[in-house]
């Protein structure tokens, strides 16, 4: 007689058991830490029968709910099917775009369950607020209806000269501005800019970009020195990597390596400020 040997699953951010059968249940040994286990009223018997680590939240949903994990845009189309209302379940971070119809969430969106994070128009906030039945994560509001931009993002004197004057922009993830850019070219096309993540920008330009932002944001500001060049990658230095420098004033964003043979006067003479 052959045993089938039993599944362990390492640490998962969702476990969806919606579909688990009392069969599946017994193929598994244990399983380590989740953030959510998602079941329905029918499978939450289940949950009592695994051996799990801790986990973080527990949400209830039909089987035919709409799953979204990592970064997602709800668009304007989402909740248009008002015959058969949708519910969602989200466990990363979902923006909902501004010009979603306020009719189509009150007669087409079910339910919202999310453990993640939320970046929704401020004139929505309510309304979509009224369908959530559970909410362990952040819900975040931004104005307008702005350009919108997911993930890394680089801002530079080309791509600003590109925009329409007095552009809005909405920055969802992280948005770097290499370069120094000319303020008045910045005042021109930006007439607001909301970041929801991180921002690195020159001191050049600190005003001018923090006087287009909102005047509550969630950014986590990083701002390169005047003068500095930056070097992004981990770094040896050694007698040729000085020898070879182009800039005195290094701004270092990783990990840096000075080698023995490396002396405190040669360092000094090549490196001012570091």
């Amino acid at each position: 007689m052959v045993v089938e040997k039993r599944k362990i699953i390492g640490n998962i951010g969702m476990l969806d058991m919606r579909t688990a059968t009392e069969a599946s249940i017994d193929r598994i040994a244990k399983i380590g830490n989740v953030g959510t286990i998602l079941c329905s009223q029918e499978t939450k018997q289940f949950i009592t029968k695994l051996q799990i680590g801790n986990a973080g939240s527990v949400v209830v949903a039909p089987e035919n709910a709409r799953l979204l994990s990592g970064q997602e845009t709800i668009g304007k189309d989402a909740f248009s099917d008002h015959e058969n209302p949708a519910t969602y379940v989200i466990s990363g971070q979902v923006l909902f775009a501004s010009d979603i119809p306020e009719d189509d969430i009150r007669n087409g969106l079910k339910e919202l369950n999310a453990s993640g994070q939320l970046v929704v128009p401020k004139h929505l906030a309510g309304l979509l607020q009224t369908k959530m039945v559970e909410m362990s994560g952040q819900i975040l509001e931004y104005e307008g209806s702005p350009k919108i931009l997911m993930g890394k993002q680089s801002i530079t004197s080309g791509y600003l000269e590109g925009l329409e004057d007095g552009t809005e922009l909405l920055v969802f993830g992280r948005v770097d501005f290499p370069d120094v850019i000319p303020n008045e070219l910045i005042h021109k096309k930006l007439r607001r800019i909301q970041i929801m993540g991180r921002l690195r920008l020159r001191e050049e330009n600190h005003g001018a970009i923090l006087g287009a932002m909102s005047g509550e944001h969630t950014a986590r500001v990083t701002v390169i020195p005047s003068g500095f060049t930056v070097v992004s990658n981990r770094t040896t230095v050694d007698m040729a990597t000085l020898a070879s420098l182009s800039a005195r004033k290094l701004y270092f964003e990783d990990e840096v390596e000075i080698v023995s043979e490396v002396t405190s006067e040669a360092f000094a003479e090549a490196v001012e400020e570091m």
